[in-house]
Order: structure tokens, then sequence, then C-alpha cells
């Protein structure tokens, strides 16, 4: 494989989640560092199973004929889907080669693009629809490794968060204009920082979290947060974003309020004017309300998750520790601690802040399906 940095190619991740049109460039890169053929990121809708597919290194016939006719085809997503897996695989750990070898998927779609080995990453995965990328390689290269697998799973979080923050932008149809207005009327709070944290732009509903009630503060124009702990996190994270381009997300907690979650996306300056040039980050907030019903279920059944483990990763969404979701819940703290690893073993996270984020991918799953209905 590639030897070269990995933060160039977070660097053009992250601007990928704002600019679209940057995604086959991305993937070429990706397809280089992991010396593979060809990189593509494809959307799939599981009940009409339709999608579409972008990507690099095939014939863009292929791609469009994917959307269209293929997706249906496609036995390794159809068996992803089945068995509900959500870990980076090898066509081989999902499918037998033999087998794979007599489909038509395999024939006409596959083999014709000289692809014949497939490392498969889910992104992201909602109630109806999901996204995945995936690594070809021919007959002629190696075939993936145990090694491969580890140094994608390390980008897996960056790339889901680059597809579903260029959702959002999506469906605001700010992809590549940038609108004033339509950031303003975005269905999120959205806030243009510099690295420092001065606020450079925020929309109505950013705005409206500016105060006592809202949770956030301007101190000296900087975006900040009450409570000290929490604004370090949030402070961190804005120059981690502006100077290496590598984001992430931490909670904030708002007293009777429902706690926001704070996603930071890196993003280069050159894309606002307004910034003059400067590094600088998005920060998108989230209000974590509780789950509704539907979103529960989902995510249960999805998961395989029982009736206890679904109502613990539930008030995990409010942030205040497991000790104030087991006085909620009437249960001992030990008992809670037991529910929060079942449930991290069974979604495949590690910490509360990815089991936060996993839970608001199919959140958003219920309200933004452009991308996967396309």
């Amino acid at each position: 494989g590639d030897t070269r940095p990995i933060e160039p190619l977070l660097d053009g991740i992250y601007d990928a989640a704002v600019d679209r049109t940057r995604w086959p460039r991305i993937l070429g890169e990706l397809a280089a560092h992991f010396s593979s053929g060809s990189a593509h990121l494809s959307f799939e809708n599981f009940e009409s199973t339709r999608g579409k597919m972008i990507s690099s290194g095939a014939d863009p016939a292929f791609a469009l004929q994917y959307g269209e006719y293929y997706v249906r085809r496609n036995v390794l997503w159809h068996e992803f889907v089945r068995r509900r897996l959500s870990v980076i695989m090898c066509d081989r750990q999902v499918i037998p080669k033999e087998k794979l070898r007599k489909t038509e998927f395999y024939n006409d779609f596959l083999a014709p693009q000289d692809c014949d080995d497939l490392l498969i990453a889910p992104i992201t995965r909602e109630e109806e629809c999901g996204s995945t990328i995936t690594l070809w390689r021919s007959r002629r290269d190696d075939s993936w490794t145990g090694r491969d697998v580890a140094r994608f799973r390390g980008l897996v979080p960056h790339l889901a968060r680059a597809v579903r923050i260029g959702d959002h932008f999506g469906a605001a149809e700010t992809i590549n204009t940038f609108s004033a207005e339509a950031l303003y009327r975005l269905g999120r709070g959205l806030f243009i920082v510099a690295a420092s944290a001065i606020v450079l732009f925020a929309n109505g509903i950013a705005e409206s979290l500016l105060g006592e009630r809202g949770g956030l503060k301007l101190r000296q124009q900087r975006l900040s947060v009450e409570h000290p702990a929490q604004n370090q996190a949030l402070q961190q994270l804005i120059v981690a974003a502006a100077q290496r381009k590598v984001g992430g997300s931490t909670i904030v907690t708002r007293g009777e309020a429902a706690p926001l979650l704070l996603t930071v996306i890196p993003v280069r300056a050159d894309n606002w004017s307004a910034v003059g040039g400067q590094p600088g980050a998005i920060v998108v907030t989230k209000e974590l309300n509780p789950a509704a019903p539907r979103l529960l279920d989902a995510i249960s059944r999805h998961h395989g998750l029982t009736p206890a483990e679904t109502r613990v990763a539930s008030e995990l969404l409010v942030g205040d520790g497991i000790a104030a979701v087991a006085r909620r819940l009437h249960i001992s703290e030990a008992t809670a601690r037991t529910h929060r690893i079942h449930i991290f073993q069974k979604t495949g996270v590690r910490r509360q802040a990815e089991l936060v984020r996993l839970m608001l991918e199919w959140t958003d799953g219920l309200q933004l399906t452009t991308a996967c209905n396309s």
C-alpha cells in the first residue's frame, strides 16, 4: 500500500464533505493510497433497491448502470443488509469467491471492469438507505490483508462524517454555491468559525443557541461553552479541524434542556471569501432529544439489541454519564455498565461518542434521504 502521509487524504475527504464534485478526485487518491485499481462511493436504497455510484478508475457508464440496474443484483450488498453487517470486510468474507464468480453481478459488472477482489466498508446505515465505499483490485494484484483492513478502518469515521455532512448541504442546495440564505435556512444550527473560534457566520438556528438558555456563548466573538471542560473540548476540536484537518464531536449539557451534539468539520477556508483565506471549520449542532420509538425500534432490530439495551442506548444520548442513566431507568450502575458493554459489542463501537454518532446516522436517515433516493 501507499506509505505517503495520511493528512493530505484527510484534508481532501473533508473538502468533499462540502463539495461533492471533489469526490472522484478523492476516491482516486484513496485508491492510490491502498494500491487499488479503483474506488467507489455508492448509495443504496433498501426499499426501492435503487441507488447511485461515484467512481474513480472505472468507466462512468458502469457507474450509471449500477444505480439503475446492478444495485439490485449486487449480491454482496444484499448480503450485508440481510446479515446486518457493519464492519469492513473482503468479498470472500461475505460470499465464497466461487459463488460470487457465478453471479450476474460479477460476470457482467465486476469482471468487465477488471475487478476480482473487493474491500467493502459500510459508511452510513439508516433505516431505509445506506452508503458504502469499496476498493477494487484485479486478479493480478495481491489480495486484501488484515493490515489493509486495519488501515482502512482508521479512515471510515472521517469518510462517514464527510458523507453525512454532504447530505445536509445537499438537502439545503448549497453543495456548490454556499448561498448565505440557504445556509441560514438549513435545518441544523451551523457556525462557520476561524481557527481561533471567532464566528464568521451563524445561521438562524445557531443564533438561537447563543445565550443562557441555548447553551452556547460568544466570548470576544469566539464560540464557547459555559462549562470549562466542555469548552476546552470544543476549542481543541476547532484547532484540530483548522490545523490538522481532523473532525470530531463533543456533547454540551444545558441544564434542563436537551444536550447538544456539536460536530466540528474541517473545511478549507477558500470556500468562503469571508474567511479571508485562513483555515477554518464548520460547527454543526444537533439537539439530543429522546429518540422516537420508530428510530429506537429500527436501531434495535438492525443491531439485535434487547429491549433493556435499547433503553440504555437511548438514555446514553443525554450525555450525563452512566450513573445518571442507571438512576433514570431504576437499575443498578453495574447493570447499566453491562448493558453498555453489550451495546458497544453489538454496534461495533468502542466509545460513547461513537455510539451517539451511530444513532444520529439513523436519525438523519429518517429525515434526509436525498442521496439514497437519487
